[in-house]
């Protein structure tokens, strides 16, 4: 369940954002439990035609993939870069090659030259990309509550937003802090 003062991402940048929290840490809920959740995820978000197979080394990949960009999320959100992650999504993005499409209006954008998971995962850093370029991509985030790690897009003026959402990550936490302080006086 998504906390009340989530703000979606602009654009394409949502579908990072949700496609993180399709995994709830907190409750230890998981949306993607079989290939066919996947698949219909993926065709809900029009990632992938509905006649698509997927198998399961396709589920693992994808919660692969997703967990990897969790850890960046955290690291915009301040927490050390988690060991592998970076190498994990080159092995993961290996056989998704993306290619450079040109529009009408002469501008350019990353489109994944392979169909099925490989197409999904190129077409996901294509957006990726897109955001670094833009600046959207910092304020992609994983809450700063290790229990949580809940994706949200910081809206406040100087970036400098923790938690998916102050009244419930942000309070249990400075109230942890507060505790903490009172019990080593």
């Amino acid at each position: 369940m998504e906390p009340l003062a989530i703000h979606r991402a602009p654009g394409q940048l949502e579908l990072v954002r949700a496609l993180i929290n399709t995994k709830n840490i907190e409750a230890d809920g998981e949306e993607w439990q079989t290939s066919e959740d996947l698949r219909a995820w993926l065709v809900a978000h029009e990632l992938l035609r509905g006649d698509h197979p997927l198998r399961e080394a396709d589920l693992s990949r994808m919660q692969q993939f997703r967990e990897a960009l969790r850890s960046l999320l955290r690291a915009n959100n301040g927490h050390p870069l988690a060991a592998g992650s970076t190498a994990a999504l080159q092995d993961l993005i290996g056989t998704a090659t993306l290619q450079v499409v040109f529009e009408e209006t002469g501008d350019a954008r990353l489109e994944p030259a392979a169909g099925g998971v490989d197409g999904v995962i190129g077409r996901i850093m294509g957006v990726i990309v897109a955001a670094m370029h833009e600046g959207t991509w910092p304020r992609l985030k994983a809450c700063f509550n290790d229990g949580c790690q809940w994706a949200f897009y910081d809206i406040s003026k100087n970036r400098s937003g923790r938690w998916c959402a102050t009244t419930i990550c942000g309070n249990r936490l400075k109230a942890r802090a507060y505790r903490a302080r009172r019990r080593s006086e």
